[in-house]
């Protein structure tokens, strides 16, 4: 058997080897979706995000991690869970896109969509801003997160970014037991939304 293996080892890297010198010219010339010129990062962000929920502010700390092209193109999966809401507790899942214009300048103004699923949960009691804090699986909700931003280039390896947009939700079971206290709806998270995110790109 493993005279079997090794012979047939050999001949596996022989036939890669005749494949590869037996390429003609004309595969050089292949139309492919990213250039010879395009530079491909990896980015990880810590985030925070603002938006009124029943008339008070809940703040979600998040991380975002994935790929940064040219410089100016990001995409990556975002998670974010609630820090500071007094009677709900929500959290946020979903692929965040954004593009950057000019992002050699150093102040520059990009775009970005956020969507994915939401979870909300009622509080049975909260005493601390960390109290609870991935208590966050409740009834869930669908959403939509446009928004606009300005960016600035700190250094080379290193963008802070403030941004607005608006949150469009929709699916929420508001007659679900998880927020039978606070009677969310669905109107409750649509709503403007800020955000600050620090941006951190490894070469």
């Amino acid at each position: 058997m493993k005279k079997y293996f090794q012979s047939s080892l050999v001949l596996f890297i022989l036939f890669d080897v005749a494949l590869l010198f037996g390429q003609t010219s004309q595969s050089s010339y292949s139309e492919t979706l990213l250039s010879d010129n395009t530079t491909v990062h990896h980015v990880s962000r810590p985030a925070m995000i603002f938006t009124p929920i029943q008339n008070q502010v809940a703040g979600l700390i998040g991380f975002t991690s994935g790929l940064y092209l040219n410089n100016s193109f990001y995409v990556g999966l975002s998670g974010y869970a609630n820090l500071t809401h007094s009677k709900v507790n929500s959290g946020m899942l979903g692929v965040e896109i954004e593009n950057t214009i000019n992002p050699e300048n150093l102040v520059h103004f990009g775009y970005s969509l956020f969507a994915g699923i939401g979870f909300v949960k009622d509080y049975q009691q909260k005493n601390g801003l960390l109290d609870d804090f991935l208590n966050i699986f409740g009834t869930q909700f669908y959403f939509a997160q446009p928004s606009v931003l300005l960016e600035i280039n700190f250094d080379s390896f290193t963008r802070i970014a403030i941004g607005a947009g608006y949150r469009f939700v929709a699916g929420l079971n508001e007659m679900n037991k998880d927020i039978s206290i606070s009677k969310l709806q669905n109107r409750d998270l649509n709503n403007l939304t800020f955000f600050i995110n620090l941006k951190t790109i490894y070469f």
